[in-house]
């Protein structure tokens, strides 16, 4: 902050990120080494049921605050409509992983389980988490355009237009078609285990 004046707020959001991450992987972690004498599979079922309520809350909590601050913050910048989308994002995942657990929906284990992973909900979750992963990339390079026009404004140049909502639909599609093929070529995140205990079981 002191050589980069400019870069103290993403310092404080880096930081303030590491520490929200941090939290949960320090709860996974006291989980795990407590139950080592345990079955494991039914611990990460319990760990995973904790973080999908978590994630879905805060989903929530992030669409509730777009839509407080409204057209403005999605317009005026092609960053802030991209974490807009984002957050958009993250709640259809989110609710979706809640709504296929076997407590709710054993329904979708069986059919999952018995396609080994290929059945279609399996492969719209998987599309999404990838989504939102590139989502993220895309967030990154958004954040050094914008810096390099702020910086270019600065000086007295005259920064290109960001394009606001338009350029963030455009990052959006992209990312969607390039979540296709993790989608086709992996099981979503953790819904293997989740399912491990309905019957029939995968594989079986």
């Amino acid at each position: 902050a002191t050589f980069a004046p400019d870069s103290r707020e993403i310092l404080a959001t880096g930081i303030l990120m590491g520490l929200l991450v941090a939290g949960p992987l320090m709860f996974c972690t006291a989980i795990f080494l407590e139950s080592k004498n345990i079955d494991m599979t039914a611990t990460l079922i319990d760990v995973q049921f904790t973080t999908n309520a978590v994630g879905l809350t805060l989903s929530i909590l992030a669409v509730a605050i777009v839509l407080f601050l409204g057209r403005d913050f999605v317009y005026r910048c092609s960053l802030k409509a991209l974490v807009a989308l984002y957050s958009l994002v993250l709640f259809v995942y989110e609710a979706l992983l809640f709504s296929v657990r076997p407590e709710l929906n054993k329904h979708y284990c069986v059919a999952h389980n018995e396609s080994e992973g290929r059945d279609v909900m399996s492969f719209f979750i998987g599309w999404l988490g990838a989504l939102g992963q590139l989502l993220t990339f895309a967030m990154m390079l958004f954040m050094i355009v914008g810096l390099r026009w702020r910086r270019t404004a600065a000086v007295g140049g005259s920064p290109e237009d960001e394009g606001g909502l338009k350029n963030a639909l455009w990052a959006l599609l992209g990312c969607s078609l390039l979540a296709v093929a993790p989608a086709f070529g992996t099981h979503p995140s953790t819904i293997t285990e989740t399912c491990a205990k309905v019957e029939p079981k995968l594989g079986a």
